[in-house]
């Protein structure tokens, strides 16, 4: 419900959990919280826009036909592509040990394979989007398989709340730069990444280094929103509670000259209010001293998603220009380690670029 700038509007992001309770209510026909849900953030959207849909399906099982024909209904209703559900508990239970033969993984990779059959049946003018979680190379080079058979060009990388620009993650990024390139769709594909880490605090910059919207360095094409609560202990959260009464509040903003998350104290906010938002500084003020939980979570998320949609902006010319890992460098968030993640991804998409398909030989 809050004015933005025009130019920092384009995506629009819904997401859902479903659990089993809700899911097992909604295919017997009983009260539907998932399409009411989801109805609320669609009559919100606008018609020139790209509305993107995703459903985290919070279960260890594989996803049933009966389930995904519900899911990709429902997604269908309120998408402009089709989203292959994100299936974030399946992921965790892979166990990394037995490779792309773990019993969890077959599972994982047999529900996309269903979901796919179903939204080829269900909405067969749709575009699709396969999600790829964060496992490994194996799995990864694996899935990328499954849906270059289908002919699938729009990607979701669900990082589930891990930081894109360690090396773990960079090697998850290279092969799927690398078959791009030498697929020769770089001019027709979509990367969106979802659930990144936002990067730890660095006092020797001053705050902490935008390692999501970093993102943006290696090839993503949209930094959607993180959906994933951080994994921490319940003490961890007591704790947080019972100091959040005695520190003074702060505001964390994104600084888009400098790609670094600043903590400003609520009552400094006016005074360093981005002069180019449509946001009015002292409402938001206000209205995060007077729900400094609620409040100050959503509204760090809409000044800062458009102030991050204006930087983003700002990456065009340089993209054209073929100057965006030097144009990067220079700014304070993009430490060097970030940087020769960036290199590091290019070089497989060069790589892939001078390799010959089956196609061309």
């Amino acid at each position: 419900n809050e004015s933005v700038q025009e130019n920092a509007r384009g995506v629009n992001e819904l997401h859902r959990s479903v659990n089993g309770q809700t899911l097992t209510q909604a295919l017997r026909g009983g009260e539907d919280a998932i399409v009411k849900s989801l109805q609320r953030g669609y009559n919100k959207t606008r018609e020139d826009e790209l509305t993107v849909a995703f459903i985290s399906y919070e279960l260890t099982t594989p996803i049933s036909e009966n389930e995904a024909e519900y899911l990709c209904d429902v997604i269908a209703s309120f998408s402009d592509v089709t989203t292959v559900p994100l299936m974030p508990e399946l992921a965790r239970t892979v166990d990394s040990e037995n490779g792309v033969s773990d019993p969890a993984f077959r599972s994982y990779l047999e529900s996309v394979k269903t979901f796919l059959d179903v939204a080829d049946r269900a909405a067969p003018k749709m575009p699709v989007m396969g999600v790829v979680p964060i496992l490994g190379h194996e799995y990864t080079t694996e899935l990328m398989d499954v849906y270059g058979r289908e002919q699938v060009r729009a990607f979701c990388l669900n990082f589930d709340r891990t930081r894109i620009t360690a090396n773990a993650k960079v090697d998850i990024v290279r092969p799927m730069m690398n078959s791009t390139a030498r697929r020769g769709i770089e001019e027709s594909v979509l990367f969106y990444g979802i659930n990144l880490d936002p990067g730890d605090r660095d006092d020797s910059l001053g705050g902490r280094p935008a390692a999501d919207f970093a993102g943006l360095g290696m090839g993503l094409d949209i930094i959607g929103g993180s959906h994933v609560s951080p994994r921490m202990p319940p003490s961890a959260y007591e704790d947080a509670e019972a100091k959040s009464g005695e520190d003074t509040i702060t505001f964390k903003l994104f600084d888009k000259d400098e790609w670094i998350y600043r903590d400003i104290p609520l009552d400094e906010l006016s005074e360093v209010f981005p002069e180019d938002s449509l946001l009015d500084a002292e409402h938001v003020v206000e209205r995060c001293r007077r729900s400094p939980k609620n409040a100050l979570n959503r509204l760090q998320k809409v000044v800062n998603a458009e102030q991050k949609a204006l930087a983003a902006g700002e990456l065009h010319p340089e993209i054209e220009d073929g100057n965006l890992v030097e144009y990067l460098a220079e700014k304070k968030g993009v430490t060097p380690s970030t940087t020769a993640s960036f290199q590091r991804v290019r070089g497989d998409f060069d790589s892939g670029l001078e390799q010959s398909g089956l196609d061309d030989f």
